[in-house]
């Protein structure tokens, strides 16, 4: 009997060790797998806003942190005589498919003065709708717009908290199940009300899912036709089955619930919901766009299913104890049976939150200034406030005979609050643009020489600011004698977005060559020379340099510096903690099972016999005879 419970309980500790670590190593490899984004936030533009230009330009070029739907995209130009809504658009495919979306539509002959350029789209990915505005002047100068954000829409917002709502109860209602067959004594009763809402619950997730489609479409009937065969309606399609399957594993018929006792019920409701969240991140944060991170949906996945069995079960819980009002003593013992799991699920949700929003936020500034970076501080302050109650809530049931009382309802409230946060915070575009992460106050590159093989290179940029510039490169042949004179030069620049332009020097004095070269942004871009010599080979080699930022552009709150550095390496110790606290209760689980099999296995006192006589004194069988002589033998 020992040997088989030593053994699940090494089967045990392996297991949730495993799982432990597992997520400890996800949190450590996050910090090199691609991050993806949501929403088709404009990550750069040419003309750049706040661009100043000679000449006017011939098309206007907008990039996008993802792929666009075309036909959902509009443009429009505001000058001082009226608005002209541009086209037709055009998607420039990359060869990368890793590099940003790019749209291109031409622009009507401009003449001197100022310009502001309105834009909406579509992600193909995740249909979020984004919008904004820059501005730029032609032989005039503007202020820079800067960045711009879209808010999140009300509607949307909720009808996604119903979706997690219906997540959170289909991890939630295995763990509530067990625990109040395991722990007390209420019946079957309290069985069939988890279900029951449980299904319900799930049924709206379902349909809340169907309703949110449908207002997206709403918002851009051109969308029909293209999300039918996108991998979104495939992504979506895999969520609302998972829903469904959660329906399915809830339910109370008897047929189909005799049908479903036993494992198979939690089979059906662990692959349902966990089929649901792992679609649900495909289709938000973690995995849209060109650069989606199977990873991420891993950890999204995660911080979803380990947030919705906290929070499930406890709302669950509660819900059994008011409707159903079961003993305090078993009250009790169903929630102290859930201090561990909740303490678990917390743990999860913590360092997987911590990893995930390393790809979403990208400074101080970021989460000052943006709605989304507001929003996710209140919604992280909730969750603190719940950790506390749920604190003071378990050191109550520690106390013999203690009760949460109105803290358990606090709990299940704030619960409330944090899906709407959620929603809203999903709906939300995150705060990942070049003007909250980058300082315009940084230095900005004046000279850079290099030597690359032979050559040593000299490179200058003048005025280097976005717009109309000329590059320079004088060029230095260090080999004595020289294998060839230099017969021309070709200027690459890839900026931060990926996007590539390429223009051809023309000799100057000195070993100078130059070419005119438009800027789209400021900020840090690679210039590539490739110096072609005649009886030789080609030189290329790469050159860093730092664009300024317009004198207008605005500076730093508190600070620009990337935070995703420090939220990982954050969640990366935190994620060594759970392992740690994991494993350490697993020791004193498997401490008192030991102590409880020792103590099983003692001999037994042995039972109190009748009271021995001397062996002189004859047997007597009545009670009062035998007084007498048992008493004349202690007296003689």
């Amino acid at each position: 009997m020992n040997g088989p419970r030593k053994g699940l309980a090494r089967a045990g500790r392996r297991l949730l060790t495993g799982v432990a670590v597992a997520v400890a190593i996800g949190v450590a490899v996050v910090a090199g797998a691609p991050l993806a984004q949501a929403h088709a936030y404009l990550d750069g533009s040419n003309p750049s806003d706040g661009a100043v230009l000679t000449t006017a330009p011939a098309e206007l070029s907008l990039v996008f942190s993802e792929e666009v739907v075309p036909s959902a995209t509009s443009i429009t130009l505001i000058e001082s005589s009226g608005r002209v809504r541009l086209g037709p658009v055009r998607l420039v495919t990359p060869a990368d498919p890793s590099a940003p979306s790019r749209i291109v539509v031409p622009l009507p002959p401009l003449a001197n003065g100022a310009y502001q350029v309105s834009w909406s789209t579509v992600s193909f990915d995740d249909l979020h709708a984004t919008d904004g505005t820059f501005g730029f002047g032609v032989g005039t100068s503007v202020t820079p717009v800067g960045w711009t954000e879209t808010s999140p829409g009300l509607v949307e917002a909720v009808l996604r908290a119903v979706v997690f709502a219906g997540l959170a109860l289909g991890a939630a209602a295995p763990v509530a199940s067990v625990l109040l067959t395991r722990r007390s004594r209420v019946g079957p009763e309290a069985g069939r009300l988890v279900r029951r809402v449980t299904a319900r619950v799930a049924v709206g997730a379902a349909v809340a899912g169907v309703a949110l489609l449908g207002w997206e479409l709403i918002a851009s009937p051109s969308l029909a036709g293209s999300v039918l065969h996108s991998r979104y309606a495939l992504w979506w399609s895999a969520r609302e089955l998972g829903l469904l399957a959660v329906v399915a594993s809830a339910a109370t018929r008897p047929g189909l619930d005799q049908w479903l006792a036993g494992r198979r019920r939690t089979v059906l409701a662990v692959v349902g919901a966990g089929g649901a969240a792992w679609s649900n991140a495909l289709l938000g944060h973690s995995g849209s766009g060109a650069t989606g991170s199977p990873l991420r949906a891993v950890l999204s996945s995660v911080h979803v299913l380990s947030t919705g069995t906290w929070m499930g079960t406890l709302a669950l819980l509660s819900l059994v104890i008011v409707v159903v009002r079961p003993g305090r003593d078993d009250a009790r013992r169903v929630l102290v049976a859930f201090g561990p799991v909740a303490g678990a699920a917390v743990g999860l949700m913590v360092v997987t939150g911590l990893a995930l929003a390393s790809g979403v936020v990208g400074s101080v500034d970021a989460l000052l200034l943006t709605d989304y970076g507001r929003l996710l501080v209140l919604k992280v302050l909730v969750v603190a406030a719940l950790l506390v109650a749920g604190l003071l809530n378990h050191l109550r049931l520690r106390r013999a005979g203690g009760l949460p009382g109105r803290l358990l309802g606090a709990e299940v409230a704030g619960g409330v609050v944090v899906l709407l946060l959620t929603g809203l915070v999903t709906s939300g575009q995150p705060a990942l643009e070049k003007q909250l992460t980058l300082d315009p106050r940084g230095p900005a590159s004046t000279l850079v020489t290099q030597k690359v093989g032979e050559l040593q290179e000299e490179l200058t940029i003048r005025p280097n600011l976005p717009g109309e510039n000329v590059v320079q490169l004088r060029v230095a042949d260090s080999r004595r004698p020289s294998p060839g004179p230099v017969a021309g030069v070709a200027f690459t620049v890839v900026d931060s977005t990926g996007v590539v332009v390429t223009v051809t020097g023309s000799r100057g004095e000195s070993g100078r060559w130059s070419a005119p070269l438009n800027l789209r942004d400021w900020g840090p871009v690679t210039i590539r020379a490739v110096v072609r010599r005649q009886g030789a080979s080609a030189v290329s080699g790469d050159l860093d340099w730092v664009v300024g930022a317009p004198a207008a552009t605005p500076g730093p709150l508190v600070s620009r510096a990337s935070v995703q550095t420090p939220l990982l390496v954050t969640a990366w110790l935190l994620g060594g903690v759970v392992v740690l606290l994991v494993l350490r209760y697993l020791r004193e689980v498997d401490i008192r099972r030991r102590r409880r099999l020792v103590a099983g296995r003692r001999p037994r006192p042995p039972r109190p016999g009748p009271t021995r006589l001397p062996q002189d004194v004859p047997e007597v069988r009545g009670t009062r005879e035998a007084s007498e002589v048992v008493g004349a033998s202690r007296d003689g």
